[in-house]
């Protein structure tokens, strides 16, 4: 049984995740200001590491079993 399948997909979810999170701060940087710009940005960082801790899960859980 291989698992050359969920590691690209792990190595694919990785980098995406990590483009839209940059995207996502270049969008907070041009268009807020101030207080919000900083709690938008640490919520950018929290969300994206939740968002990778549950796709990491479930491609380690579907890849070894369930």
């Amino acid at each position: 049984r291989s698992n050359f399948g969920a590691a690209s997909l792990f190595i694919f979810m990785t980098a995406a995740l990590w483009y839209c999170k940059l995207e996502f701060d270049e969008v907070i940087m041009d268009y807020l200001g101030g207080g919000l710009r900083s709690f938008a940005s640490w919520a950018n960082r929290i969300v994206a590491f939740v968002v990778f801790v549950i796709a990491a899960f479930v491609i380690f859980k579907m890849s070894f079993g369930a």
